[in-house]
């Protein structure tokens, strides 16, 4: 999907916007996996984000090479 490419590439906001929203994180978990402005990512750099509201639920995952991306509601 072409808005979630923007993890790779950066376009919108350019990659200074992607470094600042991914570089202040909390710990998670025991996992190893880190909690970045309403997005996890994991130890191995991979990125998803869920959420619910009025019984709808969704996700979205980005792979560790931010080049596969799947959203589903």
């Amino acid at each position: 999907m072409r808005w979630a490419d923007n993890y790779r590439l950066g376009r919108l906001g350019g990659s200074h916007l992607l470094e600042a929203q991914l570089s202040t994180t909390t710990a998670a978990g025991p996992d190893g996996n880190r909690y970045a402005t309403g997005i996890i990512l994991t130890r191995e750099g991979a990125l998803t984000h869920t959420g619910g509201w009025a019984g709808f639920i969704t996700t979205l995952d980005v792979s560790a090479d931010h080049r596969v991306a799947v959203a589903v509601s």
